[in-house]
Parts: C-alpha cells; structure tokens; sequence
C-alpha cells in the first residue's frame, strides 16, 4: 500500500508555546482516531532550527479521502480545537506532494536542542524535502533484505541490541591474520582508563620506525559498538601498507555524553604520536580513520588537533561520517525506515550525545559540521553510499574543507547503504568502493613527507 496524496503545512505558535505545539502534534493523531495508524503511512514533525516556535508537519495518507475520514471526525476535531490557544495565526499549507514508501505508520520528533543554534554558526536552510529517495543497489538490497530485522535504538532496546554491534577479538580479527595483537590501558583526559589495541603486521622489520600507522575509531553511532567494530576495514591497509592499527576504546553515550568522547579519542591520538618509537611508526605517516560515528569523531579529533597544534595528521579518512547533530538535510528525511541507521535512530543518538550539554552551544569538535573554519585540516577521504542518512552533511563536509583551500577526495557511492562495505564486504559495489579508498590511502603514504615531525610540528 503506498501513499499517493501528502502536504506539508507550516505553523507558528505563540512566543515560548513551541513545545506544546509539538506535543500536541505528536499525540493528536493517535488520540484524534486510532484507525488513523492504518491510513496515514508518513508523519513528520520537524522544528525550525533559528525560531523553535515554527513547526512543519509533513503527511502521507493512503487517498485523499481517509485523510478527510479521520479529521472529519468529532474526536480529532477536538484535537484541532486545541490549536486556537497556541497557533499565532492561520497555518500555511505548501503544495501537495506525492509521498511514496512503506505503508508503516511513523512519527518523528525533532528535539529543540538538537536543532539549536551554536554562537556564530547560522541556522541551516531548511530543505525542500522530497520523500522518494534513491534506489539501492541491486545486489545490496537483497543482501540487505535477507538480514533479520532489529529494532531501532532507544531506551528500551539499546541494551538489547548492543550485543550485537560487537564481535570477540578472535573472531574480528581472523580474517587477517597472523597479525602481532597487543591490548593495553591509557589514562584519559579525566584520568579513567581506557582500552586500546595495537595490531601490527607479522614478518615486517619495525624497528627502523617507518611504518605508517592507522589511527582507527570505530562506528556505532557513538552508543555502542568497540574497538575491534569495524577492525577489518584498517586491518586491510595493514596487510598492503605493513601499517600499525591503534584502536581506541572511546566511552560511550548515554552513559557518557558531551566532549567525553572526541577527548578519549584525542588522548588516544596524543599517546600514540608520543609513543611512536615503540611503536616504530613514522609520524609523518599517521592517519586518523573512522566509520560512521568513528568518521565524526576522526574530524572532530582532527579540529581539536589543529586548535591545540597536535600531531601532525597526514591524512583523516572519513567512511559514511556522524557529522552533524542538527539531523535537519534532505538525506537524514529521506531515511526514516527500516534501514542501518535511519534518522530515527540519529535522533537518539544525538540526544544521547549532547544530553550534558543541555541548552548550552554544541561544540563543533562534537559536530564538526558547525565548525566555522574547516581550514588547515589534514588531506581528506570522504565517502557515503547515495541512500543513506549521512549523505548530504559529508557532501557538505568535503565541500567546505574544499572552499577552505585545503584537500578532499569525496565519493558517493551509487546504490549504497549506510555501512555496506563494512556489513557486506565481499558485494561487488563494496568491494569497489574498498579498493578505491585503498588506493587513495597507497598514493597518500607514498607522497607522505619522509622526516618525522618534530617538537615544533607538534
């Protein structure tokens, strides 16, 4: 059953009255009539990122006529009634628009503090939003559809799935070996320990100290996931570059929220350039790499980097990156599923993230898409499946380290997922899209400056 009628309508409510606007929308269709679940297949509620008192909503119904079915009804009428104490005027409607998708009900809430402003960051433009996204690869979309289906995170089900976004040491890392593994601790910025694994090639000479070395932040959204989540990914530039892996146990939210994140993976970054003759890497060659909110943490690390004069970073390799807290492009509305990561889901990761913050401006080392400077960074690998949520913002991302003067290599992949190198790396457009990325990474290291950085440098 799809959706072929929809509209978007604007409201404005009173000063101070946008949070009882919301609430209401989100509670007045369920109360106004229950069969409205069966009839009515979209339902998005969003907020104006620079006047929280503005609300669009944007629906989908099954046919014109059960939209009127149920609003014609006397117990959502009283939900309509409600709007006379809070609306500062008539709503706008837009022009109608044809929704397609699943026919499964949803509603999305888009939080205040993850729409705020941050000092001297302006409000994004709020997107044309068209619902039709791009078709899946072929290949993947089977792939994906055989998979079982797992709720998505909040609440109730994080702890549940979990478990899941992890795999024992042995088994992450079985398909490269022999590697030499060695697991230890670090002291935080706060003085908390902190796994971390270093993973070196068998068979090489590194005591001449000229291995590169791969700084590797793994993904899961920042609420789950470990350091050998994704491991395969920089174990294969282990095996063709004899690179060092150095991967960081970061906490996690909710437990741990604000900048204790991107400050555990700066520690990291920081233990590693220091040790880097025990380790016997070549500064000159180390990387930071990430996936999904590994890639965010790796630019928000990279940004802290630069702020402190830090080691020098050759290069930051940017997988399918977490980026941008606001939720708010065309890409995050176009994903609300049952997909890897749906905006949804980013939702609550986000609010996870920033609970500690509160009302108070995001740092940009946190969501690097607001930084207002993404000058001076490190040469840049960017890249994201075309249907993903994180598509736009790493566009954005790579574009404006571009318009900054600096370096940035960005692919969007056709017909890709978020994560489908990492979930199905043997598929043919994942395959390409690791080799690609490898091959950028040889012709980094091999241009790489062959003297070690010095104090001043640092």
């Amino acid at each position: 059953m799809n959706a072929n009628y929809g509209f978007t309508c604007t409201m404005t409510a009173k000063p101070g009255m946008g949070d009882q606007l919301v609430e209401l929308l989100l509670t007045g269709l369920d109360e106004g009539n229950p069969a409205a679940t069966e009839w009515c297949v979209l339902y998005l509620v969003s907020r104006s990122a620079a006047n929280p008192d503005v609300v669009t909503v944007q629906e989908g119904w099954t046919t014109e006529e059960d939209h009127h079915r149920i609003f014609a009804g006397e117990a959502a009428q009283g939900i309509v009634a409600q709007f006379a104490d809070i609306l500062a005027g008539e709503p706008t409607y837009g022009d109608l628009i044809p929704v397609r998708g699943k026919a499964d009900y949803q509603k999305f809430s888009a939080p205040s503090e993850l729409n705020s402003t941050n000092a001297g960051q302006p409000a994004p433009q709020e997107p044309d939003l068209t619902f039709p996204h791009p078709p899946l690869d072929p290949e993947l979309q089977d792939l994906l559809f055989s998979m079982p289906e797992t709720p998505p995170p909040d609440k109730q089900t994080l702890e549940m799935i979990r478990p899941y976004a992890t795999l024992p040491a042995e088994t992450a890392i079985a398909s490269h070996l022999p590697v030499d593994r060695q697991e230890i601790s670090i002291a935080s910025f706060d003085g908390t320990q902190i796994p971390v694994t270093i993973l070196r090639p068998i068979g090489i000479d590194l005591t001449d100290g000229n291995a590169p070395c791969v700084y590797w932040l793994h993904g899961g959204g920042m609420i789950m996931g470990d350091r050998y989540s994704q491991i395969d990914i920089p174990l294969d530039w282990l095996t063709r570059f004899g690179a060092v892996v150095v991967s960081v146990d970061y906490r996690l939210a909710p437990e741990f929220s604000g900048t204790t994140l991107v400050e555990d993976c700066y520690t990291g970054l920081i233990w590693t350039a220091d040790y880097a003759t025990d380790l016997g890497i070549d500064l000159s060659k180390l990387v930071i790499a990430g996936t999904s909110a590994g890639g965010g943490l790796a630019a928000g690390t990279a940004l802290l980097t630069r702020e402190r004069k830090g080691p020098a970073i050759a290069a930051q390799v940017l997988i399918g990156p977490m980026l941008d807290h606001r939720n708010n492009t065309a890409s995050s509305h176009q994903f609300d599923g049952p997909v890897i990561w749906s905006r949804d889901a980013n939702a609550f990761a986000w609010h996870s993230v920033l609970a500690d913050i509160g009302d108070g401006p995001v740092p940009s080392c946190v969501s690097p898409a607001i930084a207002d400077d993404l000058s001076d960074l490190p040469t840049t690998y960017i890249d994201a499946g075309s249907a993903e949520v994180f598509r736009d913002e790493a566009v954005t991302y790579a574009t404006r380290i571009l318009a900054a003067g600096g370096q940035a290599d960005l692919h969007v992949w056709a017909g890709g997922f978020h994560g489908f190198d990492a979930l199905f790396p043997h598929a043919a457009l994942s395959q390409i899209a690791r080799q690609t990325r490898s091959d950028w990474l040889g012709r980094v290291l091999a241009g790489a400056a062959t003297h070690s950085p010095t104090a001043t440098d640092r």
